[in-house]
């Protein structure tokens, strides 16, 4: 009886508790949550595979120091070759024009700010005959989007710059996009996918224009594409008359669209391009023109002059650059996020290092006038800072236009060009 009571008093019992069954369950929503994540990011990685590039062999340092001693060698090789050349053709063409002067024309970077430059030699096309006007040039180099308009201004018809002009004047929206949400994933070779501009340089710079390029060459003139070698840190100036030329006899291309894209690569923004075991970007990281001087009086034109035609005087060299850009960074509030600091960061660097070029190129052309081998002229125009983009839009139609309008309305006025150093 007491028994009855007691268990009619007492609560009643809870089944006991699993403790491995609650362990089992805490483990097994973790390893769910687990391989939801796993799966997640391997479709992320498969989605974004046209991403990557292939992983290159690694060279050891000492590899890689005599990978720069060649590449230094052979640069000052190709410089003397080509004022060589130069030299003598000019004193060939100098029999029928005692007059006869050398033009190069520099165009720097600048991504979509290139619609000023092909505006500009656009306008100056419509000086009429004299003095002032747009001369056949006997060189031009390009860096990034500066090399996309070198080609057209190397074959000089009014045709072709029309051609460039109208190009970049009317921008398709397809030449850059982001590449998504996971665009900042660290195996991906860029921020952004450039596949449009890629077919848009494939169908510009196809076999018919490669020949062109050869054909204009006349034995002599020079059409150079400054990129970066990332792997040596150093210029790497393409020869693209030469690659031109290389393209026509194997029936393609290829070559010539990786040079193009290999020095309008901005780094992040743009992929890099590896030609020949080498991987290369945007060539205004290493200078934002390209003037062919170097360190070593002995490989300048005055001397090769001097040296193959001793009683006769020096052609004057003229400068002509085309900057892409504000001479003078723009004052701006920077709001503190990584994206802002970083283009700020390309923006200063860049501007200071065009001005210390352009410095260096006064300088230079002052020592060869004291030295006795010739007279430099150095012209220079660039961007007014009265000019301001409506939109902070890459690739803008409307800003590129107004660009390229403002461009040819400074290249039909000769009164434009700079001639002292910044």
């Amino acid at each position: 009886m007491p028994d009855e009571i007691h268990s009619a008093l007492s609560p009643p019992t809870k089944p006991a508790r699993s403790w491995n069954s609650a362990i089992r369950g805490y483990f097994c929503g973790v390893l769910s949550v687990v391989l939801l994540v796993v799966a997640t990011s391997y479709i992320i990685y498969l989605s974004y595979a046209s991403s990557r590039m292939p992983a290159r062999p690694v060279k050891t340092p000492a590899q890689l120091l005599v990978a720069l001693d060649n590449e230094i060698k052979l640069n000052l090789s190709s410089i003397k070759s080509d004022l060589n050349n130069l030299a003598v053709q000019i004193h060939e063409q100098r029999k029928k024009d005692p007059q006869c002067d050398v033009n190069f024309l520099l165009i720097s970077g600048g991504a979509d700010k290139g619609a000023f430059g092909s505006g500009f030699l656009r306008g100056w096309g419509e000086i009429a005959p004299g003095a002032h006007a747009r001369p056949n040039f006997d060189g031009v180099s390009g860096v990034s989007v500066g090399g996309l308009i070198a080609p057209f201004a190397y074959l000089g018809n009014d045709a072709d710059y029309t051609q460039i002009d109208e190009l970049l004047r009317h921008p398709d929206s397809n030449w850059i996009k982001p590449r998504g949400q996971f665009f900042f994933l660290p195996d991906n070779a860029s921020f952004m996918d450039v596949s449009g501009l890629e077919r848009e340089v494939q169908s510009t710079f196809n076999i018919d224009f490669a020949k062109r390029i050869v054909a204009a060459r006349n034995n002599y003139r020079m059409l150079l594409i400054q990129a970066t070698n990332v792997d040596l840190c150093i210029p790497h100036v393409f020869d693209v008359v030469d690659a031109s030329q290389q393209a026509v006899t194997a029936g393609n291309t290829q070559n010539i669209e990786k040079i193009l894209l290999s020095s309008t690569a901005i780094p992040g923004g743009f992929p890099p391009r590896e030609i020949n075991g080498n991987l290369y970007a945007d060539g205004g990281l290493a200078g934002s023109f390209y003037d062919g001087t170097g360190d070593n009086s002995a490989d300048e034109f005055g001397t090769t002059w001097k040296r193959l035609y001793p009683n006769e005087s020096i052609p004057t060299l003229h400068y002509w650059i085309i900057l892409n850009d504000y001479r003078d960074v723009t004052p701006k509030t920077i709001q503190p996020t990584w994206p802002a600091l970083f283009e700020r960061t390309i923006e200063s660097g860049l501007s200071y290092g065009t001005k210390r070029t352009l410095e260096h190129l006064y300088k230079y052309a002052e020592a060869s006038r004291l030295r006795g081998d010739g007279d430099i002229k150095v012209r220079w125009i660039s961007i007014p800072t009265t000019w301001r983009p409506t939109n902070d839009a890459l690739f803008n139609a409307e800003n590129m236009q107004s660009l390229s309008d403002l461009g040819r309305s400074m290249g039909a006025d000769p009164n434009s060009w700079n001639t002292e150093s910044p």
